[in-house]
Protein backbone atom coordinates (compact mmCIF):
# COMPACT_ATOMS: atom_id res chain seq x y z
CA UNK A 1 0.00 0.00 0.00
CA UNK A 2 1.01 3.28 -1.09
CA UNK A 3 1.38 6.06 1.70
CA UNK A 4 0.02 9.55 0.57
CA UNK A 5 2.40 12.28 1.52
CA UNK A 6 0.95 15.07 2.67
CA UNK A 7 1.93 18.63 1.51
CA UNK A 8 3.11 21.31 3.32
CA UNK A 9 3.28 25.93 3.03
CA UNK A 10 6.31 27.16 5.04
CA UNK A 11 6.10 30.18 5.05
CA UNK A 12 8.66 32.84 6.67
CA UNK A 13 7.94 36.29 7.34
CA UNK A 14 11.02 38.64 6.25
CA UNK A 15 9.20 41.83 6.80
CA UNK A 16 6.05 43.06 7.84
CA UNK A 17 5.61 46.61 6.33
CA UNK A 18 2.15 47.37 6.28
CA UNK A 19 -0.24 45.89 9.30
CA UNK A 20 -3.44 46.71 8.19
CA UNK A 21 -2.79 45.26 4.48
CA UNK A 22 -1.72 41.35 6.37
CA UNK A 23 -4.71 42.07 8.43
CA UNK A 24 -7.14 42.08 5.17
CA UNK A 25 -4.29 39.04 3.77
CA UNK A 26 -5.42 36.87 6.81
CA UNK A 27 -9.16 37.49 6.76
CA UNK A 28 -9.60 35.96 3.53
CA UNK A 29 -6.61 34.16 2.86
CA UNK A 30 -7.12 32.06 6.06
CA UNK A 31 -10.75 31.05 5.38
CA UNK A 32 -9.51 29.95 1.65
CA UNK A 33 -6.86 27.61 3.38
CA UNK A 34 -9.50 25.62 6.15
CA UNK A 35 -12.04 25.72 2.69
CA UNK A 36 -9.63 23.36 0.98
CA UNK A 37 -8.24 21.26 4.01
CA UNK A 38 -5.02 23.22 5.35
CA UNK A 39 -4.44 23.20 8.95
CA UNK A 40 -1.89 25.43 10.65
CA UNK A 41 0.75 23.75 12.50
CA UNK A 42 3.25 26.14 13.25
CA UNK A 43 2.75 29.73 13.38
CA UNK A 44 5.44 31.01 15.88
CA UNK A 45 9.16 32.43 15.77
CA UNK A 46 11.93 30.51 16.30
CA UNK A 47 13.05 29.56 20.27
CA UNK A 48 16.98 29.70 18.72
CA UNK A 49 18.16 29.42 15.47
CA UNK A 50 21.78 27.89 14.18
CA UNK A 51 23.59 27.84 10.55
CA UNK A 52 22.61 31.19 9.69
CA UNK A 53 19.11 30.45 11.21
CA UNK A 54 16.83 33.69 11.33
CA UNK A 55 14.68 35.39 14.19
CA UNK A 56 11.39 35.83 11.78
CA UNK A 57 7.43 34.68 11.72
CA UNK A 58 7.13 31.30 10.70
CA UNK A 59 3.47 29.64 9.60
CA UNK A 60 3.44 25.52 8.26
CA UNK A 61 0.01 24.83 7.24
CA UNK A 62 -0.38 20.90 6.04
CA UNK A 63 -2.74 19.45 3.56
CA UNK A 64 -3.79 16.33 2.59
CA UNK A 65 -0.87 15.82 0.19
CA UNK A 66 0.71 18.24 -2.66
CA UNK A 67 -1.87 18.67 -5.09
CA UNK A 68 -4.17 19.94 -2.51
CA UNK A 69 -1.43 22.64 -1.27
CA UNK A 70 -0.58 23.84 -5.04
CA UNK A 71 -4.89 24.02 -5.82
CA UNK A 72 -5.08 26.16 -2.38
CA UNK A 73 -2.39 28.61 -3.79
CA UNK A 74 -3.49 28.82 -7.08
CA UNK A 75 -7.08 29.34 -5.88
CA UNK A 76 -9.27 32.27 -6.38
CA UNK A 77 -9.95 32.75 -3.15
CA UNK A 78 -6.24 32.41 -1.63
CA UNK A 79 -5.03 34.51 -4.77
CA UNK A 80 -7.77 37.38 -3.66
CA UNK A 81 -5.79 37.62 -0.93
CA UNK A 82 -2.15 37.74 -1.66
CA UNK A 83 -3.91 40.61 -3.67
CA UNK A 84 -5.29 42.07 -1.08
CA UNK A 85 -1.57 41.69 1.18
CA UNK A 86 -0.04 43.08 -1.69
CA UNK A 87 2.97 45.49 -0.57
CA UNK A 88 1.93 44.84 3.25
CA UNK A 89 4.29 42.09 3.74
CA UNK A 90 7.81 40.21 2.08
CA UNK A 91 7.97 36.25 2.65
CA UNK A 92 9.73 33.39 1.76
CA UNK A 93 6.73 31.16 0.63
CA UNK A 94 8.04 27.16 -0.04
CA UNK A 95 4.86 24.60 -0.96
CA UNK A 96 6.57 21.48 -0.20
CA UNK A 97 5.96 17.05 -0.07
CA UNK A 98 6.42 15.66 2.97
CA UNK A 99 8.20 11.88 3.63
Amino acid sequence: MTKIKKGYWVVNYIAILDSEKLKAYREIGFPAVLAAGGKAIIRSVAEETHENGVVQPTTVIEFKNLQTALTCFHSKEYQSAIKLGAGGFVRDFRIIEGV
